[in-house]
């Protein structure tokens, strides 16, 4: 039925329109605003209540060397012997989940496999990407980065997920772009979004590690260690910077301070780090080189190793009282005297693996 404005009924008509107009722009208005908070809130990424139910079900378990989300147990890395082509070595590996774990947790891998059939979430995606790390398929860490890079693009900003792929891509072996790299950037993405996540500041690290940014990569576990002081995974945070720490000096030692002992004077002091990488070298690389030289017919030049293990060791041994290569420098010149006594000692000092001196 039309109706005329000018009526009373016309003008109801435009108050009701009017009215009408206002609360659908204030519920817009309102829609939108809530829209942009959940956008801000989700950035961090929530963690499914699937996901913790199945690693409170699972205990103590860890998939991969990086970390996943969801708040695993700490769980040590395993050393594996190998044997190939004759040649016996360590490898370090996650440790495999236990038939127990495995059984406790089916009901919650078959929910979860059902549910992520259809139209699986990014959140689902990452649920799905974590089944195929606890299963033990060949492909599984080639399988699970492209679900969880398929879930990345969907939900850029899930902190979550972009630790989980940097987790991921860490375990990787692929060559173009290298996954260390990846890695890297992925942890880096995950704690713009949430700097608080300590998987993340983890995965960081050990990526840095990888990528053999070392300096970068002592910053990030004491970085770490400033948030996490007692867990197993900081305690595993130190023995990283330790060995980081340990490469640092064994650096320092033999590009720097080492070439100074074979000058005439020497240096005026010993730094009390660069101790125990010089006693290393002295014992392991110094004297078999000597030895070698001896043994190649090369006196001149065995004699200035001696000579320069000889002040090391009179350094050391002033400085810290650690007479260690002191002490083996000096029974090698005493020995000198007796053919017999030298002899004996060069077919001890050079292992049959050194064939050649490593001039220092």
């Amino acid at each position: 039925m039309l109706v005329n404005p000018g009526t009373p009924a016309g003008l109801r008509s435009r108050g009701r329109i009017k009215y009408a107009a206002i609360g659908g722009a204030l519920c817009l208005a309102s829609l939108a605003y809530l829209t942009q908070l959940h956008s801000r809130s989700s950035s961090k990424g929530d963690i499914s209540d699937y996901r913790k139910a199945l690693v409170r079900s699972l205990g103590a378990a860890r998939p991969l060397e990086g970390r996943l989300a969801g708040g695993f147990e700490y769980l040590p890395m395993e050393d594996e012997i190998l044997e190939s082509y004759g040649e016996v070595y360590a490898i370090t590996r996650p440790p495999k989940l236990k038939a127990s774990q495995l059984r406790q947790a089916a009901p919650l891998v078959r929910q979860i496999g059902r549910k992520h059939k259809r139209s699986p979430t990014p959140q689902e995606l990452g649920d799905k990407a974590l089944l195929i790390f606890l299963s033990q398929r060949w492909d599984r860490h080639q399988t699970a980065i492209s679900l969880l890079e398929e879930a990345v693009a969907e939900a850029p900003k899930d902190a979550n997920l972009l630790n989980d792929l940097a987790a991921a891509y860490l375990a990787s072996t692929r060559p173009d772009p290298p996954g260390n790299f990846l890695a890297l950037s992925a942890a880096s993405r995950a704690l713009r979004n949430n700097p608080s996540l300590h998987e993340a500041r983890f995965n960081l690290a050990l990526a840095l590690e990888r990528c053999f940014l070392l300096y970068q990569a002592r910053m990030a576990w004491q970085e770490y260690l400033r948030i996490d002081s007692e867990s197993g995974w900081a305690e595993e945070a130190r023995h990283h910077l330790h060995s980081l720490n340990r490469h640092h000096h064994r650096t320092r030692w033999v590009h720097l301070w080492k070439k100074r002992f074979y000058s005439d004077t020497g240096p005026p002091h010993f730094p009390w780090r660069l101790q125990s990488p010089a006693r290393q070298d002295i014992l392991e690389q110094t004297l078999p080189d000597w030895a070698a030289l001896l043994r190649l017919a090369r006196p001149h030049e065995a004699s200035r190793q001696l000579d320069a293990a000889q002040k090391i060791g009179k350094y050391m041994r002033q400085g810290s009282l650690d007479s260690t290569v002191h002490d083996a420098v000096q029974a090698i010149i005493e020995a000198q005297e007796e053919k017999g006594n030298v002899d004996s000692m060069i077919e001890g000092a050079t292992s049959p693996a050194t064939d050649e001196p490593v001039p220092a």
